[in-house]
């Protein structure tokens, strides 16, 4: 791409790519464990990368160091696993960490095909025509696009499958290979079961990409204020600063369960509530949903604040409830109003 900086780092709405492909992965909840692996250079960036710039801190989330080849890091990868998981995983899931518009429901759908074929990928039609050139330029063959496919990511791997192919095979392949499935049908007789992909598995590859992945980024986030009581003076503040990360911001006005679907994103507006179960209540409200994008809620607190109320301990419990929603990916922020008289 021709930049200083590692195309995974490259700021994306003030968020480094490799963030919002780390992130996918973690709302997964039928995935254990994360393994980000990095140039061993990086290691140090990636790792304060991760812990300072990802909505989703979690336990399942490891950085490990890679090798020089790609099938060197991604075999550095299988053996940080080994180490990490108390038990053998059954399956693995390898993808590239600049797709980050990676959906669960392709991630599903390659590990049940793992499970049973063993090997699963997934592809999409070639664009183009690819032609083979000899050695002095010109023209030697043609092939049949209808008959090929491009090979995209995510795949997944019978682990005991995945883990034979890359301990026995050469050096060369170890070395210059850059298809897992082709090294697990070569070494552990596996022919890989292929998915139909879809348009939005593309590669961060070049400087275009990046303009390209901002836009996409930000046509996916819609932002739903849902607002209990009127706060007249505080929305246009709260508007201008979520528009510049938020291509839609809508007042839908009522909580429901249609504004949940519609808006990735919501912002709760709370007054006046009973402090103590507030946790409770967004825990109940939230239990039987699975928001694809974080949800911020926002507890604002007037002058009515009741001075009775112990105010650490409120902040014992915001924490703890903060915490206990965050595989919900709702991140919880409670902000204090004092009025000045």
């Amino acid at each position: 791409m021709g930049l200083d900086t590692p195309k995974q780092y490259i700021p994306i709405h003030q968020k480094p790519l490799i963030c919002y492909t780390v992130e996918a992965f973690l709302r997964i909840s039928f995935i254990k464990k994360v393994v980000v692996v990095a140039a061993p250079e990086y290691l140090d960036f990636m790792l304060q990368t991760l812990s300072q710039m990802c909505a989703l801190k979690d336990e399942k989330l490891m950085v490990t160091e890679g090798c020089g080849s790609r099938h060197q890091s991604i075999y550095s990868g299988l053996r940080a696993v080994q180490t990490c998981c108390e038990t053998q995983p059954e399956i693995v899931i390898i993808h590239d960490g600049v797709r980050p518009f990676i959906s669960e429901d392709i991630v599903c759908n390659v590990v049940l095909a793992a499970k049973e074929h063993g090997a699963a990928g997934v592809t999409c039609p070639l664009v183009s025509t690819v032609i083979a050139v000899d050695e002095e330029g010109f023209l030697d063959c043609s092939l049949d696009r209808n008959k090929f496919k491009a090979s995209e990511m995510p795949q997944a791997f019978r682990y005991d499958f995945l883990c034979k192919a890359y301990a026995e095979c050469s050096a060369y392949d170890l070395e210059h290979g850059t298809e897992c499935l082709h090294l697990v049908q070569k070494y552990a007789g596996v022919r890989a079961k292929l998915l139909p992909g879809t348009t939005n598995l593309w590669k961060v590859t070049h400087r275009k990409d990046i303009y390209t992945a901002a836009a996409v980024v930000k046509e996916n986030q819609a932002v739903g204020i849902i607002n209990g009581v009127p706060i007249v003076a505080f929305l246009p503040f709260l508007k201008t600063s979520l528009s510049k990360r938020f291509k839609t911001i809508q007042l839908p006005g009522k909580f429901t369960d249609s504004s949940l679907k519609k808006f990735p994103n919501l912002v709760k507006i709370y007054s006046n509530k009973n402090l103590y179960d507030l946790v409770d209540q967004l825990y109940i409200l939230y239990g039987e949903h699975k928001p694809t994008e974080q949800s911020c809620i926002a507890h604002i607190l007037f002058d009515s604040f009741d001075s009775n109320i112990n105010f650490l301990e409120l902040q014992r419990l915001a924490k703890a409830g903060a915490k206990s929603l965050k595989p919900l990916n709702i991140l919880v922020y409670f902000i204090v109003i004092e009025k000045v008289m």
